[in-house]
């Protein structure tokens, strides 16, 4: 009887303590990471009267016709890796473009329905 009794409230006090140890844990602060990198977009050639959409991960940073060239647009980093989608509306294409990590330039050129990219 006093065994059952012992076991049953060591059993109740390990709950409390991992119960209490979770919620603990889970209080950290999460504070928005800010990335001081800087991306820098060219589209110099082919893209005139063309409307395009352009993508970083899942958000929507450009959806216009280009109407001069070179159309030149920066961004500050996002996430811990990036993937750049560029959606030509005319052709209905689309471009994937991984982004590095230490920001920089990158150049946009399209000959014959094809987006070509060049990393500086």
């Amino acid at each position: 009887m006093i065994g059952n009794g012992l076991l049953a409230f060591g059993v109740i006090i390990i709950v409390v303590l991992f119960t209490y140890l979770s919620f603990k844990g889970s209080k950290k602060n999460e504070e928005e990471i800010k990335y001081p990198e800087i991306y820098t977009l060219n589209f110099n050639k082919g893209f005139l009267g063309d409307s395009l959409s352009v993508f970083l991960n899942d958000s929507l940073l450009i959806q216009k016709r280009i109407s001069q060239e070179p159309f030149i647009y920066s961004f500050n980093r996002f996430e811990k890796e990036n993937t750049l989608l560029i959606i030509d509306h005319r052709t209905d294409n689309l471009t994937l473009t991984e982004l590095d990590n230490k920001g920089g330039n990158y150049t946009f050129d399209k000959d014959d329905n094809e987006i070509k990219t060049t990393y500086n």
